[in-house]
C-alpha cells in the first residue's frame, strides 16, 4: 500500500512532472481501455477531473476511438 501510495503522489506531482499531468491522464486512459478495464477507466476520468479538468468526453470518444485501431506494422501505414 505504501509502495502504491508513493508512486501515485510522485507520478501526480505537477512540479515534478515533465510531460504534464494532462499528458499523463490521457496515456492512463489509453491503457485503460486498450486492457478493457471499466473500473480503472472510471478512475482515471475521476482523476482527471481534478487534475486536468479541461479534458472532456469529446475528447475522451476520440482517444478511445483511436486506442482501439489496430496498432501499423510498417512505417508508411504508421504516418
Amino acid at each position: 500500500m505504501r509502495t502504491l501510495t508513493t508512486v501515485l503522489r510522485d507520478n501526480l506531482d505537477k512540479g515534478l512532472t515533465e510531460t504534464g499531468l494532462k499528458m499523463k491522464m490521457y496515456a492512463g486512459f489509453i491503457f485503460s481501455t486498450l486492457v478493457w478495464n471499466d473500473v480503472l477507466t472510471s478512475e482515471i476520468k475521476n482523476l482527471s477531473s481534478h487534475l486536468a479538468p479541461e479534458l472532456n468526453n469529446e475528447r475522451y470518444t476520440s482517444l478511445e476511438k483511436i486506442s482501439q485501431m489496430e496498432i501499423p506494422t510498417d512505417s508508411d501505414t504508421c504516418n
